[in-house]
């Protein structure tokens, strides 16, 4: 997710084994105080301070949070099992090769 950020932007970020939060749609691991434990799913809030990106906490969602954020997620991947349908297929090999070298290039053994 690049370009400005809106005032208090918030993202999902999960506690890594290290301590730090990992916020995947940024590629970003952050670096906050906290008491959570890892794997917990928390909503890290964001200020943008010009050019530089100051995150300033991270709390647990509510029910109502989470249930918007399942729907946002499914509709995002319905649009991508969409664009995938109907690619050429060359577009879906491009697709599913960039999907393996993402995977690969990220440490998936933690």
């Amino acid at each position: 997710m690049k370009g400005k950020l809106n005032k208090n932007d918030i993202f999902l970020g999960v506690v890594d084994r290290d301590g730090s939060i990992f916020i995947p749609w940024r590629g970003t691991h952050v670096s906050l105080e906290h008491n959570f434990d890892v794997g917990q799913n928390l909503l890290v809030q964001a200020e943008e301070n010009g050019p530089f990106v100051k995150y300033v906490k991270a709390e647990l969602p509510t029910l109502e949070q989470l249930k918007q954020m399942k729907d946002e997620l499914w509709s995002d991947w319905y649009r991508l099992v969409e664009i995938f349908r109907t690619a050429p297929m060359l577009q879906k090999v491009l697709m599913l090769r960039a999907l393996d070298k993402e995977m690969r290039s990220q440490d998936w053994e933690k």
